[in-house]
């Protein structure tokens, strides 16, 4: 039996899963076409408009996927840092986090210091001190190192001493 490809695409039911039954295929097409109100086989500006709106299909789900997989790598590696070191965050407060124009890579990379110097900081509280505008890297070793000498200050006290600019004095005393 030799099949004719060409009717079979220009009846529109070419398919590798029905391959072995065209004559059935064809028969179904017209069937279709005569239930539908469709004389003769589609025209070639109906086949070219159907490849067109898939064509446009997978070229949005293209974009879809390229922008979330960017998402998820912007936001995705902070959260991965934060939980392969044991300091737990979630994305929800990475995401906020640059909304509100913080820094959130300094945020936690702080967060993870604390954390390792078995001194956990509250996240919004890195937040508010990178904000406010002090030196987070000084405040939170500042911060490390009070707690390790017995001295308990929090982090507004220290951020007010980094800002005015007698952390050191303070640590001292």
């Amino acid at each position: 039996m030799i099949v004719d490809v060409k009717l079979l695409a220009e009846a529109n039911v070419f398919s590798l899963l029905n391959f072995v039954r065209p004559n059935e295929n064809i028969m179904l097409a017209i069937k279709m076409q005569l239930i539908l109100g469709q004389e003769g086989p589609p025209s070639q500006a109906n086949v070219d408009g159907s490849m067109f709106f898939v064509l446009v299909m997978l070229a949005l789900a293209t974009v879809f996927l390229l922008v979330l997989l960017g998402l998820l790598w912007f936001f995705g590696r902070h959260w991965l840092r934060a939980f392969l070191a044991g300091t737990p965050i979630s994305l929800i407060q990475i995401v906020t986090m640059v909304l509100r124009g913080s820094d959130a890579s300094t945020i936690i990379d702080q967060g993870i210091q604390a954390n390792q110097a078995g001194h956990p900081i509250a996240w919004h509280d890195l937040e508010r001190a990178h904000i406010a505008g002090g030196d987070l890297p000084t405040i939170t070793t500042a911060y490390c190192v009070s707690r390790n000498k017995g001295k308990h200050f929090s982090i507004d006290e220290l951020l007010k001493a980094s800002l005015e600019s007698r952390l050191d004095k303070l640590l001292e005393s």
